[in-house]
């Protein structure tokens, strides 16, 4: 049973980012030995001049090596820099003021040379250095190498019989195999580069196809249930005055109907996700250390042929029952190989010392996952907590203390009144941002506060852990959009509760009284997700700076926030960029939200 330990997110890079990077390396592999060959060629026929000419001779082969390098240079970021399409004329710059430098700096190069073959040489290179449209770039190699054979022949033969061209055959040819050389490694290149747009396109087409069916599918789906919806209240609607009870039950069935309205939609789009399993063990593993625990990871080296339909629920449900109902400070997931058999084991230390084991296992391709010992099943927390302090509220129970803060008041307000209904819940304070709920907590020390993720200034996990540094309360988090990274940051934080906005008041409160119990609750369908999301390159520092500059503030002003150097966020920005491939930090920024990642 071969194990090995899962690699850390820093390692982890994406195949488009690794593809990405690939071209780059490319061009700069290709850019960097045309300029090598540039500059061994001026080298050594400036050395030759050095050696044995005079002092004006070697003034001007200085000048004209500086100018024909620099030039070099210029023309091949003005290449990398110019459009692939021949009719794209937008983005194009004018090149010739190069091209005129490149060819004045190879005839003073010549002159201080005494060479027309140098000259005649150089001049070529810095032709072909320049995107031709159509197929200029062909003949004009071919015309140029014809010219520069006929000129190193003249000169050899005619005009400097006995100059430098004489002391040895391997410099005349080298430069003059310049220009072909450069024109076929640009060339080269060219074919990189319209197989990276051909693939880039590819990849949108396929992304437009993919949105266009999950369109067709989601409104097939919607418009199903809001048919049915439609009609439920209507009859509701229509049996109020006569039948309230019935009334009350069709209200009741089109509740459920939009429970199963968004099952169907979240299972739509579960269907476009999935990472491989040794991925979705490494972010168990993530998940579980953000909730302070101590996590071994143990991945078999084939783990990618183990079955992750039928193991990967199973990894998702004995995660979040780790986080819901295990405690302790410890936890292990292994997965390898036995007898022809997957064994999957999840094991995690109680408060008590008790060690829970859950152990699946099956042949490869085994449509069912057998659960042996532990407990593996969902939890089911009392209506109302028995009294921690003594103290008698309603009905002879502990009230709990809940302070809401939401920016939407409609939202804010709902859940206020329908928590007043309850007999043990008591809303001390209703806030609109987290500034304000931070001041509130400090002031007024609920037993729970009920924060949204997207506030205002503070968002929800930062609020929440401004309160944890001062308050001895616990924290839950409800949101929109259950993004998984933010999941990770949140039990990080010590948030105790994380759960979507779209869950009803009555399982809202019950995870009130979940987590006033002492307990934590981490909605099931929040934690799928962050474990089948694609795992993050990034490292947990680079992710900082992104989230720290995420609304477009300066490098200067994400080093004090971080406090941190601006050139270790440099460095940072830097990192990032090579690993997703991409140009900006805003670009990474966005890539890194769409993701969940921050």
């Amino acid at each position: 049973m071969a194990g090995v330990s899962a690699p850390a997110p820093a390692s982890v890079r994406t195949p488009a980012a690794t593809y990405a990077r690939d071209v780059r390396v490319t061009w700069w592999y290709t850019a960097s030995s045309i300029l090598f060959l540039h500059v061994f060629a001026v080298f050594m026929w400036a050395l030759v001049v050095v050696l044995r000419g005079t002092t004006l001779d070697i003034v001007l082969v200085l000048i004209g090596a500086a100018g024909s390098v620099a030039s070099g240079v210029l023309l091949l970021i003005h290449y990398r820099r110019e459009p692939l399409d021949d009719g794209d004329d937008s983005a194009r710059r004018p090149v010739w003021p190069l091209v005129l430098l490149g060819v004045g700096s190879a005839v003073v190069l010549g002159i201080g040379a005494g060479s027309v073959l140098l000259a005649a040489a150089l001049a070529a290179q810095a032709l072909c250095t320049v995107r031709w449209r159509g197929g200029i770039r062909v003949r004009l190699v071919a015309l140029m190498l014809v010219v520069v054979i006929a000129v190193w022949v003249i000169e050899a033969t005619r005009l400097s019989p006995d100059g430098y061209i004489s002391l040895t055959f391997a410099l005349p040819l080298f430069v003059t195999m310049l220009a072909p050389l450069t024109a076929t490694s640009l060339w080269w290149w060219d074919i990189v580069r319209e197989l990276d747009r051909a693939r880039r396109a590819e990849g949108r087409l396929a992304a437009a196809q993919e949105r266009l069916r999950l369109a067709g599918d989601l409104h097939d789906l919607q418009g199903h249930h809001l048919q049915v919806i439609a009609l439920q209240l209507e009859l509701a609607e229509k049996m109020m005055g006569r039948d309230p009870d019935a009334a009350v039950g069709q209200v009741r069935a089109a509740r459920a109907s939009v429970d199963e309205a968004r099952r169907g939609t979240r299972d739509l789009a579960a269907r476009f996700r999935g990472v491989p399993l040794p991925d979705e063990l490494a972010n168990a593993a993530d998940l579980l250390r953000a909730a302070g625990l101590t996590v071994d990871l143990l991945v078999d080296t084939e783990a990618d042929r183990a079955p992750a339909d039928v193991l990967g629920p199973v990894v998702r449900e004995s995660t979040t029952n780790v986080l819901k109902h295990g405690g302790g400070v410890s936890a292990s997931l292994s997965l390898a190989r036995h007898d022809g058999s997957w064994v999957l084991i999840v094991e995690n230390d109680s408060r008590g010392g008790r060690v829970s084991r859950r152990r699946w296992g099956g042949p490869v391709g085994h449509r069912r996952a057998r659960g042996f010992g532990g407990r593996n099943g969902g939890c089911h927390p009392p209506r109302r907590p028995l009294p921690r302090d003594g103290s008698r509220a309603r009905g002879g129970f502990r009230m709990i203390r809940v302070l809401i803060a939401d920016d939407e008041d409609m939202i804010r307000t709902a859940l206020a009144a329908l928590f007043r209904l309850e007999d043990d819940l008591e809303v001390v304070a209703e806030c609109r941002d987290g500034e304000s709920a931070v001041t509130e907590a400090q002031r007024l020390k609920p037993d729970v506060c009920l924060l949204d993720l997207e506030m205002p200034g503070l968002d929800g996990v930062d609020t929440a852990a401004k309160i944890l540094r001062s308050v001895p309360s616990r924290c839950v988090i409800v949101t929109r959009h259950a993004r998984p990274g933010v999941l990770r940051r949140a039990l990080g934080a010590g948030v105790s509760g994380f759960l979507p906005k779209s869950r009803p008041a009555d399982d809202v409160a019950a995870v009130i009284r979940e987590v006033a119990a002492g307990r934590r609750y981490v909605d099931p369908e929040v934690a799928a997700d962050a474990l089948s999301d694609e795992r993050s390159p990034l490292t947990d520092r680079e992710l900082d700076v992104l989230r720290a500059g995420a609304r477009g503030q300066t490098v200067a002003e994400i080093a004090s926030a971080l406090h941190l150097s601006a050139g270790t966020v440099r460095n940072h920005v830097s990192s990032v960029l090579g690993k997703l491939g991409l140009a900006s930090r805003q670009q990474a920024t966005i890539h890194a939200r769409e993701r969940g990642w921050i």
